[in-house]
């Protein structure tokens, strides 16, 4: 299906160049920016395209006119199939359609390919294929992988993916080159940025949504400036938006409208009731050449700190858990709305590490962590009735808990439910079905992934 524009072709887009051309005449341009990498703009932020050795992927769609995939094939001999995004606003998603599949968090898929107002009338499909995939997700498109790293701020559901080999941080709109506007809190940023940092001997070059490619020395910046921010530095108050593509721009004339091509329209931007009662506390801090503007009541962000805090205590990917530190931390931060706290808390007092066990607390844990969309909740709801721990055990309850894991992208879940198709437990025995989860749990070819490539070796898959 082509996406038709033609209801737009009285509107003008105007290119860097001065050149006016309709909204509904196909643009693309690219630059190769690296080996095997372009960048590619159509209308909107910037696409990538990566190329492996057995396929290549785009990363972002725009939201111009024109067939993005079969544009990026032209650059490569190599199949273009899918599409990852790196978050669900619609200058990154609105072309997802043209994929096989469209890679994304969980949360992105909620919001991904909803229209601007500048494109009312068009016919946007949202009912394309996805795939939810989660933090430390990878795939190889031969020889050359995609990691996904959970970052969200910019928007709730954002994807950085680092390419390892070509040692390039694909960052979407959450980290450019001179420009950063907070939703969430400062000490929320810093710390995903500091996820990032821990990446940062594998990447050189940071290719971004707005303003292309920028070396990775920006981030190093933005973590001085955060951390000034956090130590008791002020902005100034009011908001700059120095950013890189600066305030939105066009224009509408008599009997037409102009917008420019790789920036924001005006119609898209304006503020809501919400957006406009929070201007009061904005400030804008300037630091060496970058601009980050935040919402002064959201400096520390004590959940988000509890949070992280909890997790490095209770995972411990470099030494022992320290269960106590983990169940003091969890609470606090499961006080303050954290769903991964609310899991973690469950997990505790289902194994009885540090705590007593208590079946039903950790089911009630678990119950308020997937109501708020936690990922691994599910999972463990469905042990608990599967197993009858505290509760009366009820396979086919288990299958629905593993089932909402499973589609949330967790890929012991996904396991756990293909376990279940496999022998007929709680749902009508379906090797096909089975071999499908196995399939999906399988694909990020981990530790946590042995189960599943186990199983499809038992059972004589490939």
């Amino acid at each position: 299906m082509v996406i038709d524009f033609s209801c737009k072709h009285d509107i003008l887009i105007r290119d860097e160049d001065g050149t006016l051309r309709p909204m509904d005449e196909p643009y693309f341009e690219s630059e190769k920016v690296a080996d095997g990498t372009w960048r590619i703009l159509s209308d909107g932020d910037y696409s990538y395209l990566v190329e492996g050795e057995n396929e290549a992927a785009v990363i972002d769609s725009g939201y111009g006119c024109g067939n993005l995939r079969e544009y990026c094939q032209t650059l490569t001999d190599k199949p273009v199939k899918n599409i990852f995004n790196t978050h669900d606003h619609f200058d990154h998603t609105a072309n997802n359609s043209y994929f096989e599949c469209a890679y994304m968090s969980q949360k992105t898929s909620e919001l991904a390919t909803i229209p601007f107002p500048s494109f009312e009338g068009i016919d946007f499909p949202r009912d394309y294929k996805k795939q939810i995939i989660e933090d430390g997700f990878v795939y190889d498109l031969g020889g050359r992988t995609l990691e996904a790293f959970y970052i969200p701020d910019h928007a709730v559901g954002s994807m950085a993916y680092l390419d390892r080999r070509n040692r390039i941080l694909f960052s979407g709109d959450e980290l450019s080159g001179r420009f950063k506007m907070i939703n969430t809190s400062v000490e929320n940023v810093y710390h995903q940025f500091l996820k990032l940092e821990e990446q940062r001997e594998d990447f050189d070059l940071i290719c971004c949504g707005p303003e292309g490619a920028i070396s990775a020395d920006a981030l190093e910046i933005f973590l001085e400036a955060l951390k000034a921010l956090l130590d008791g530095a002020q902005g100034e108050k009011g908001v700059d938006f120095g950013g890189p593509m600066g305030k939105p721009k066009g224009q509408e004339e008599e009997n037409r409208t102009i917008f420019d091509r790789h920036h924001a329209r005006p119609c898209d931007m304006k503020l809501n009731e919400d957006a406009k009662r929070g201007e009061e506390h904005k400030r804008t801090f300037h630091y060496k050449d970058i601009l980050i503007v935040y919402d002064e009541t959201k400096v520390h962000d004590e959940a988000e700190k509890y949070m992280h805090l909890a997790s490095d205590a209770f995972y411990a990917h470099d030494g022992e858990p320290d269960y106590e530190t983990a169940f003091r931390y969890a609470t606090k931060a499961a006080e303050g709305g954290m769903p991964h706290a609310m899991t973690i808390l469950g997990s505790l007092y289902l194994n009885g590490y540090y705590v007593q066990t208590d079946f039903e607390s950790a089911r009630k844990w678990f119950e308020k962590a997937a109501e708020k969309e936690d990922m691994k909740a599910p999972r463990y709801l469905g042990m608990i009735y599967e197993k009858g721990l505290g509760v009366s055990a009820d396979e086919e309850k288990a299958v629905e808990w593993y089932q909402m894991a499973a589609d949330r992208g967790d890929i012991t879940g996904q396991y756990f439910l293909g376990v279940m198709y496999e022998q007929g437990r709680g749902v009508n025995q379906n090797l096909e079905k089975a071999i499908e989860w196995y399939r999906a749990s399988a694909k990020r070819g981990d530790k946590i992934a042995e189960p599943a490539m186990k199983a499809l070796k038992r059972l004589g898959v490939q």
